[in-house]
């Protein structure tokens, strides 16, 4: 009778070992699946921070280009409407159109902050005698000497 308990506890004991065998396992595998997915989860995540950041790059490098483009055309731009004001004082009949061509270069050197610039400090002090001589005299004739003088200040300015 004895014996009979034995076995009985014994194949309880069997199906317990293999009741327990069979949770480590799948403990186990739970386990080395939720390493494996953490694993695949940071590279997943260090791709696509990498691939955004190169994202980020070639849209900056795109800024770039763009701003390099259009500080190009605006120095182009400038380059031109300096030489024009410089041949419109040199063409002026009279002080009164000198005057107007200089008003407009004083004010599109302002607009353009220009004049600030330490390039063109060197003729700060011929820009304001010529807009002295132009805010008091504009009935009287203006010597060629200051049209050439007024076309190369205008064309030193630096832009």
């Amino acid at each position: 009778m004895q014996h009979t308990h034995f076995l009985y506890f014994w194949k309880i004991w069997d199906r317990g070992v293999d009741i327990g065998v069979g949770i480590i396992t799948s403990v186990m595998i739970a386990v080395i699946g939720l390493l494996f997915w953490r694993g695949k989860l940071w590279l997943d995540l260090r791709a696509e921070e990498q691939k955004q950041l190169q994202q980020h790059r070639i849209a900056a490098e795109i800024e770039d280009e763009r701003n390099r483009e259009e500080a190009q055309q605006r120095h182009e731009g400038l380059k031109f409407e300096r030489e024009r004001l410089a041949k419109a004082v040199e063409a002026a009949p009279d002080l009164q159109s000198q005057a107007v061509v200089w008003e407009h270069f004083v004010k599109s050197m302002e607009d353009h902050n220009l004049d600030h610039r330490t390039e063109n400090l060197p003729q700060t002090r011929q820009r304001a005698q010529f807009t002295t001589v132009m805010a008091a005299g504009r009935r009287h004739e203006a010597p060629p000497e200051r049209q050439a003088e007024m076309a190369a200040v205008i064309r030193a300015t630096s832009v």
